[in-house]
Order: structure tokens, then C-alpha cells, then sequence
């Protein structure tokens, strides 16, 4: 999972872990994207699901996802989340073909969707 505040993470962590998954987070998308998906097309992606927040420092949400996409990651399930959705963002994801989450919702909501990916 991918957010910039330590507080979200943290929420995350344990909704994920209330849902039964194993998580790690990262608080930039930009490091990860250049350290871990070098090799993204060539390698089987470890990880099932994606959690990405929108605004982020130096590589936003739907910029890393497309990045992803592009490079044609085998990720299965990958989520955008926000607190302040645009229709600009919404858009973006819808072009991206990802689920979208509202933080303010994403409590009861993740772990219906967590489901569904298993």
C-alpha cells in the first residue's frame, strides 16, 4: 500500500490485517516504482493487491498506475484511494480501469472488495 501519511498507513495495516492479508507499506510510489518495477514486465509482480493513494509526492496515484500498466505489471487487483476525489481523479481511474475508494468509506468497503479478489 502506497500513502503518504503515516496516519492512513496505519489504518490500512489494519484493516488489511483484520481482513486476513499480509501488507507492507511504502510512503512513496516513486521509489518503489523505480527500485522494485524495473523489471516489471519480465518478473511476476509478488504482490496481489495494490492499494494507491491519489496525491502523493513526487509520482502521483494514477501516474504510478499507468506507469504499471504501461509496463504491463501482473499485479491482479490495484485501488486508488483518496479524501477528495476530483472528476479529473475519477476519470483517470476509470481510464485505468482500477477501483476507486474514498478514505472516508474504506473501512467497511476494502474488505467486501478484499474478498472479492480472493
Amino acid at each position: 500500500m502506497f500513502d503518504d501519511s503515516q496516519e492512513v498507513r496505519g489504518f490500512l495495516m489494519l484493516v488489511l490485517k483484520r481482513a486476513g492479508w499480509t501488507a507492507q507499506e511504502y510512503d512513496c510510489a516513486h521509489d518503489f516504482f523505480h527500485e522494485t518495477c524495473r523489471n516489471c514486465e519480465t518478473h511476476d509482480c509478488e504482490a496481489t493487491v495494490l492499494l494507491v493513494d491519489v496525491k502523493m509526492p513526487l509520482m502521483e496515484g494514477t501516474e504510478f498506475v499507468r506507469r504499471l500498466k504501461d509496463r504491463q505489471c501482473s499485479v491482479k487487483k490495484v485501488a486508488l484511494l483518496s479524501g477528495a476525489w476530483t472528476q479529473e481523479s475519477l476519470d483517470m481511474a476509470a481510464g485505468l480501469g482500477v477501483k476507486v475508494f474514498d478514505k472516508g468509506d474504506i473501512f467497511h468497503e476494502l474488505p467486501r472488495w478484499l474478498e472479492e479478489v480472493e
